[in-house]
């Protein structure tokens, strides 16, 4: 009769510790999707940011070549 209440303890102990294992899992794999999705917003905000200079750039050639349309004339 002891040795199966221990058995039972220790089973119990058991699926406690590999709930505990299972939910850190789980946090460390929210951590790290949170982590991708913050990696993914800062390439998204540079490739943003460097869209806006090329058609700064690309305004700017075309205002300077129309310029030297009218100069020509």
């Amino acid at each position: 009769m002891e040795q199966t209440r221990i058995m039972v303890h220790q089973a119990e102990r058991d699926r406690a510790e590999a709930l505990r294992k299972m939910a850190a899992l789980r946090a460390d794999d929210v951590h790290v999707e949170n982590a991708e999705r913050r990696s993914y917003m800062v390439k998204i905000s540079d490739l943003e940011r460097e869209q806006l200079k090329l058609m700064a750039t690309q305004t700017l050639a075309q205002v300077g070549l129309c310029n030297n349309i009218n100069d020509n004339f």
